[in-house]
């Protein structure tokens, strides 16, 4: 992992440096992406160092067109010549299959080895007024294109349906203080 979240900018030369320097000292054989926002960094790593790469796809930074179109030519490029796609949905596979055939779909999942549930957390019910209520959970970054808010616009809807329902968001970001 690499504490940098790649742009195209400047930094990436240095990002670029510090994965080449990370595969010849730890003699990587695979390289997985695990985001779009790569693109520019496996493009260079398999141009100038012959690196072949893997690339994560999640959705929404296939379906909207976010950072230029410098950016969109190294998506696009980035899908092209990646050595496969690992795609987290049907729907996300679809979008990206006609970019590189190697597309594979691994489902985001829970280890349920790891994760059972637990007693009921009584402080942890008290300090949310939780009761017997239902709880809506989202664990996440607050950013806007994760859409609490409209979770939140939707509540009087759901409210509606099930007065048993409370909403818990847990994370930080950006968006804490509007939501």
């Amino acid at each position: 992992r690499v504490n940098t979240f790649s742009h195209i900018d400047v930094k990436i030369f240095r990002e670029v440096l510090s994965i080449q320097h990370i595969i010849k000292k730890e003699r990587i054989q695979h390289i997985i992406f695990g985001h779009v926002n790569f693109c520019l960094t496996a493009l260079i790593l398999r141009f100038l160092f012959g690196k072949e790469y893997y690339l994560y796809v999640h959705g929404e930074e296939i379906t909207k067109n976010l950072g230029g179109k410098y950016y969109q030519f190294f998506k696009w490029n980035a899908l092209r010549y990646a050595k496969g796609i690992i795609a987290v949905s049907d729907f996300t596979k679809n979008l990206v299959a006609k970019y590189n055939p190697h597309t594979k779909i691994i489902y985001n999942a829970v280890d349920l080895t790891k994760f059972k549930p637990t007693p009921k957390n009584e402080a942890l019910i008290q300090k949310h007024t939780l009761g017997d209520k239902k709880v809506l959970l989202t664990i996440s970054r607050l950013e806007d294109r994760k859409g609490h808010d409209k979770v939140i616009q939707t509540l009087p809807q759901i409210i509606q349906r099930e007065p048993q329902v409370k909403y818990l968001i847990g994370g930080t970001g950006q968006e804490e203080q509007r939501l």
